[in-house]
C-alpha cells in the first residue's frame, strides 16, 4: 500500500496530464464515428418513438371511434320508442334494431332498453357453449343467434322471459322464470342516467350472463312529445375486442401494448387480458404495480416517476422504449373541466425493444471501438514524453490549489519558473489565497469551506430548513452609548463581540450578522448538526458565564458592564444567500426568525437573561434545566407560545451544570406555575411565597403572586388558557 501511495504521489500529476492529452487524441480518433453513432442512434430512436407514438394515437383513435359510435347508437336507439308499452318482446321493430346493431358491430355483446316505470328488454348475442338460463347443462339450439330477455316489474308477480331466436328473428325456444332476481333500477348504469340525464360509461366489470369482461355505455331516452325522461338505453362492449386491436399493433415478440388507467389497473393487454375471476372476486392482481411482468412494472414505475409520455428504461440489461398516450381530453360544456368523451382516465402504453431501431448501429460501434483503441495505445507513448516536461512545476501549484480547496490558507509556497503561463498561475493562486482570507471574515467559514470543497458558485437562493435561531442584545445599550466615549465604546464592544463570536463558533454555530450591539446566529446550516438546539443552549449559558467574568474585570477598569439577553427558538426558516447577484448575505428569513428575536426582547418583561421556546425544549429534552415562564402571544403572532428560562445543562460541561439550589428552585417554581395554570390561585400563591422564603426575592415570582391575587379577585373567563398578549417587541 505504501508503494502504491508513493507511486501515486510521484506520477499522479503526470498521469493527469497524460489523460488530458489522451482525451484530445480520443476526441480526434472517435469524433467521426461517435458523432455518426449518436446522431444515427438519436435519429433512429426519434423515428421509432414517432412511429410508436403514431401507432398509439391510431389505437386511441380506433377505440375512441368504437366508443363514440356505440354512444351514438345508444342515443339513436333511445329515440326509437315514445312510451314504455313499446318495450315488449313482440315489438320486432325495436328488437330488429337491437339485432341489427349487434350484427354490424362485432365488439358489442348486448343491447337493452329499460323504461322509467317497469319494463326491461334486452337482446344479446349467443356465444359458443351458451346454455339455457334455467338449465346450465342444456345447450341452446345450434342455430340460436340471439337471446331476447324481457322483464315487466309492473305485474303483481314479475316474470322474466327468455326467448331464443335465429338470425331471421324466428323463435326457437322460450323459457320463463317465475320470479326475477334482476332489478335493473338498482344497476349503476340506470341510476346514473336517471339521476343526471346524461350518458354514462361504467368501469370494466364482469358482464352479466356473458362470463366476459366489458363495460357499459348507457344514455337517456326521452319522450319526443313531452320531452320527459322515458328510460335508459344501454350497450355492452367486450374488452377482449380491445385486446385484439392491441395485438394487431405490436412490434416484435419482445414488445407489448396495454391499456390502463391512472390507478394502474390493467384494462386490456396485447398478450392477455385481466382474469375474469380476479375481477369477479374484486381482487387487485390486475394492478400493474403487482404485475409479475418486470418490463410492465418498470415501465409504469418510470412513468409515475418522470411523468413523461416517452422515455427509455432498462430491464435486466436490455433497453426499452416506453410510450404512454392518454385518451384525448375535450372541454366539458357543464363544468369547464377537461375530460374525454367517455370520462375515463385511460391511457395506451407500449413497450418496444430499443434494438428494433439501433441494433445494427451497435454492431458497427463495436468494430470501430476496437480499431480506435489500437491507435490510442500508439499515441499514448508520445504523450508520456510531453507530460514529463511540465509535471513538476504544475504538481507544486496543484498542491497549493488543493490546500486552498480544503480551506487551508497557511503558507506562501511559490513556484520559480521561466514559463510565463506557470508564473501567471502562481500569482493567481497567491492572490486567491489572500482574497479568500479576506472573504472568510464576512461570511461563515463553514460556508466558505463548503463552497470551495464542492466547487459551488455563490448565487442567490435559499431553502426551508430546520434551524435553531439565536438572538442576543445588550440591555440599556443606548444609555451606555450616551455616557461613554464613542471611540472607547467601539473598542469595548469589539472585545465583547470577539468573546461572543468565539463561543458561538466553539459550539458549531453560524454568525448571521451583527446588528448594532445585537448578534444574530443560527445552528443547522450550512452544516448539519444533530445536537443543534443543545449546542445553542450551551453557547447561551457559556456567554452568560463569560460575561459575568468580563463584567468583574470591566468594572475594575471603570468600563461599562454589559447585561446580555438571549432568545432561542427552533423552527423552519428559509436559509441561503439573500440579496442581489452583486451583493448578498448568507442569512435566515421567516416567521420563526422573528419569533426568536421577540423571545430575546421578552427577557426584559420577566427580568431574565435566556429565554427558550417550547420547540427548543422539546429538542433538548432533559439535557437542560429550565423553569416555565409563561405562555405568551408575542407581537405579530396570534397563537400562544410557551416560554422557559434556560438555567443550566444537566450533564456534560461542569461549568454549565446547575447548582442544587437552582434545581430545587426550578422544581418549586414549576409546581407553582402548574397550580397557576389549573387556576388554583391560593395553592399557587402559597408555592410562590415559599420560593421567596427559601430563595429570596425573584421578579417573576412577584409577577405571579400579583396575578394570583388579581385572578382570585376577578376570575378569568371559562375559555382562559393562560396566554398573555405582549404589546411590545
Amino acid at each position: 500500500m505504501k508503494y502504491l501511495s508513493s507511486l501515486r504521489e510521484k506520477y499522479n500529476l503526470k498521469t493527469h496530464i497524460l489523460t488530458s492529452f489522451l482525451a484530445i487524441l480520443l476526441l480526434t480518433f472517435f469524433s467521426v464515428f461517435a458523432y455518426s453513432f449518436f446522431e444515427n442512434k438519436h435519429a433512429n430512436i426519434e423515428l421509432g418513438e414517432s412511429f410508436v407514438n403514431q401507432s398509439q394515437k391510431n389505437i386511441v383513435e380506433r377505440i375512441e371511434a368504437i366508443f363514440t359510435r356505440t354512444q351514438v347508437l345508444a342515443e339513436l336507439l333511445g329515440e326509437s320508442y315514445n312510451k314504455e308499452e313499446e318495450i315488449n318482446p313482440e315489438n320486432f321493430i325495436i328488437i330488429g334494431l337491437m339485432q341489427e346493431i349487434l350484427n354490424n358491430h362485432s365488439y358489442l355483446t348486448s343491447v337493452y332498453a329499460a323504461s322509467k316505470n317497469s319494463r326491461f328488454l334486452e337482446v344479446k348475442k349467443v356465444l359458443p357453449n351458451d346454455c339455457y338460463h334455467t338449465d346450465a347443462e342444456k345447450k341452446l339450439p345450434s342455430n340460436a343467434a340471439f337471446v331476447v330477455r324481457f322483464i315487466d316489474t309492473a305485474q303483481a308477480k314479475p316474470k322474466e322471459i327468455w326467448i331464443y331466436i335465429d338470425q331471421n328473428k324466428k323463435t326457437l325456444d322460450t323459457e320463463t322464470v317465475e320470479k326475477t332476481n334482476f332489478h335493473f333500477k338498482n344497476e349503476e348504469w340506470y341510476k346514473e342516467v336517471e339521476q343526471n340525464h346524461v350518458s354514462y360509461w361504467s368501469d370494466v366489470y364482469l358482464l352479466p350472463h356473458s362470463k366476459s369482461l366489458g363495460l357499459t355505455v348507457s344514455t337517456v331516452s326521452t319522450n319526443e312529445y313531452t320531452n320527459e325522461f322515458a328510460g335508459v338505453i344501454g350497450i355492452d362492449i367486450a374488452i377482449d375486442r380491445l385486446s385484439e386491436i392491441l395485438q394487431q399493433n405490436i412490434m416484435g415478440s419482445d414488445s407489448s401494448i396495454f391499456i390502463t388507467n391512472d390507478k394502474g389497473e390493467l384494462i386490456a393487454h396485447s398478450n392477455s387480458i385481466p382474469s375474469v375471476k380476479d375481477v369477479a372476486e374484486k381482487k387487485t392482481t390486475n394492478l400493474i404495480l403487482h404485475s409479475s411482468d418486470s418490463k410492465l412494472k418498470k415501465m409504469w414505475d418510470n412513468y409515475l416517476e418522470s411523468k413523461k409520455n416517452i422515455f427509455e428504461f432498462d430491464d435486466n440489461g436490455t433497453n426499452f422504449i416506453g410510450v404512454i398516450t392518454p385518451f384525448p381530453k375535450i372541454a366539458s360544456n357543464t363544468d369547464g373541466k377537461e375530460q374525454n368523451n367517455f370520462n375515463k382516465d385511460w391511457k395506451v402504453g407500449s413497450i418496444t425493444n430499443e434494438n428494433m431501431f439501433i441494433g445494427k448501429i451497435k454492431e458497427v460501434q463495436k468494430k470501430t471501438i476496437t480499431v480506435s483503441f489500437l491507435f490510442l495505445l500508439f499515441s499514448a507513448l508520445l504523450v508520456v514524453y510531453i507530460a514529463n516536461k511540465i509535471s513538476n512545476a504544475i504538481n507544486i501549484l496543484s498542491e497549493e490549489a488543493n490546500k486552498i480547496k480544503n480551506f487551508d490558507l497557511s503558507g506562501t509556497n511559490e513556484v520559480k519558473t521561466p514559463i510565463y503561463e506557470l508564473r501567471l498561475l502562481n500569482d493567481s493562486i497567491v492572490a486567491m489565497r489572500l482574497n479568500i482570507r479576506t472573504f472568510a471574515k464576512f461570511i461563515p467559514k463553514e460556508l466558505v469551506g463548503k463552497l470551495l470543497k464542492h466547487n459551488q458558485n455563490v448565487k442567490v437562493g435559499g431553502r426551508s430548513q430546520l434551524l435553531t435561531l439565536f438572538f442576543t442584545d445588550i440591555a440599556n445599550f443606548t444609555s451606555i452609548c450616551e455616557s461613554y466615549p464613542a471611540d472607547k465604546l467601539s473598542t469595548h464592544l469589539s472585545e465583547y463581540f470577539e468573546e461572543v463570536t468565539s463561543i458561538i463558533f466553539k459550539y458549531n454555530g453560524t454568525i448571521d450578522k451583527y446588528i448594532g450591539d445585537a448578534v444574530m446566529g443560527f445552528w443547522g446550516a450550512p452544516n448539519k448538526d444533530k445536537d443543534q438546539a443543545l449546542n445553542a443552549c450551551k453557547a447561551a449559558l457559556a456567554i452568560q458565564k463569560k460575561l459575568r467574568d468580563l463584567n468583574k474585570q470591566w468594572a475594575a477598569q471603570d468600563k461599562p458592564v454589559f447585561n446580555t439577553r438571549i432568545g432561542i427558538h427552533v423552527g423552519h426558516a428559509i436559509v441561503g444567500n439573500m440579496g442581489s447577484s452583486d451583493r448578498m448575505n448568507y442569512t435566515a428569513l421567516g416567521d420563526n426568525v422573528n419569533l426568536a428575536a421577540r423571545l430575546e426582547g421578552t427577557n426584559k418583561i420577566y427580568n431574565t437573561n435566556v429565554i427558550i421556546s417550547e420547540t427548543t425544549l422539546k429538542e433538548v429534552g432533559e439535557n437542560c434545566l429550565v423553569r416555565p415562564l409563561d405562555i405568551v402571544s408575542v407581537k405579530g403572532k396570534q397563537q400562544g407560545v410557551a416560554i422557559y428560562e434556560l438555567v443550566g445543562i444537566t450533564h456534560g460541561e461542569p461549568t454549565l451544570l446547575p447548582s442544587k439550589e437552582q434545581v430545587a428552585f426550578c422544581a418549586l417554581f414549576t409546581k407553582g406555575f402548574q397550580l397557576y395554570m389549573e387556576q388554583r390561585w391560593d395553592e399557587s400563591a402559597e408555592a410562590f411565597n415559599s420560593i421567596k422564603k427559601k430563595f429570596g426575592e425573584d421578579y417573576t415570582v412577584d409577577l405571579y403572586l400579583k396575578r394570583c391575587k388579581d385572578f382570585k379577585k376577578n376570575p378569568p373567563s371559562e375559555n382562559w388558557n393562560g396566554v398573555i398578549t405582549l404589546k411590545e417587541k
